[in-house]
């Protein structure tokens, strides 16, 4: 019931980036599979990161909002996981660069890699009217803590979670 409920969610968002241009309608069926591909990938590293919003998320009314948090959760945690997985700041910052020029391009032309977050996140700037400037936010402020050391002192613990959290 599940996989139903998150097909429905799924061919919505497909005939609204349809409509807007995203892909040609004749490849409608192609990429409401490749959506639902992503989608797996998506609530799976969700759930797999990040439990409780996994959670949350699925308690949200409405298949076409859990489509684009699941979608924004899944950008969040491939970013925010950039710091742990590098040993080096400057591979972190070409990663997270990736994720900028990525996310600005689905902007200007629809276009990016082909990752299951961009796919799906693709598909919801267009059905959802997403704002560029909070997801670039998002990415910018992961570029800053890549460089912060941790600090256990209260000043610095503002200034990380004021960034990171906002």
């Amino acid at each position: 019931m599940a996989a139903v409920g998150r097909w429905c969610g799924v061919k919505r968002i497909a005939s609204t980036a349809a409509s807007a241009g995203r892909f040609h309608p004749c490849h409608q069926s192609r990429f409401q599979s490749k959506l639902a591909t992503s989608l797996t990938y998506c609530q799976d590293l969700v759930k797999r990161h990040d439990y409780e919003h996994y959670l949350s998320t699925l308690l949200l009314p409405g298949k076409e909002a859990r489509v684009a948090v699941f979608a924004v959760r899944a950008l969040n945690i491939s970013i925010a996981t950039v710091r742990e997985n590098v040993s080096d700041p400057s591979i972190g910052r070409m990663r997270l660069v990736f994720w900028q020029d990525s996310v600005d391009q689905l902007y200007k032309s629809g276009v990016a890699p082909e990752h299951p977050v961009l796919v799906l996140l693709n598909a919801v700037i267009s059905a959802q009217k997403l704002s560029k400037q909070w997801l670039m936010q998002l990415i910018t402020c992961r570029v800053s803590w890549l460089s912060l050391r941790i600090c256990f002192q209260v000043p610095g613990i503002i200034y990380s979670t004021e960034c990171v959290h906002h």
